[in-house]
């Protein structure tokens, strides 16, 4: 016997993309949930030069729903 999953619980595979920045690649991430929205804060790459070296900026990005993101 085993537990059922419990269904009111948040699930999210960080080994998939789940937020994209246009010419970036999303590194280093954080997910808080705070009075009901998303907030993620992350190193952003650019694409062009992939090195850690190039991220000297932590950029922040909101959510309601995990699928509509905004750039405050």
């Amino acid at each position: 016997m085993a537990a059922a999953p419990a269904g009111a619980l948040l699930y999210i595979d960080f080994e998939q993309p789940y937020y994209v920045h246009p010419g970036m690649q999303v590194w280093d991430h954080c997910l808080v949930e705070s009075e009901g929205r998303y907030h993620i804060f992350y190193h952003g790459i650019p694409e062009s030069d992939p090195e850690p070296a190039a991220s000297d900026h932590i950029w922040h990005s909101t959510s309601p729903d995990l699928i509509h993101w905004l750039e405050p």
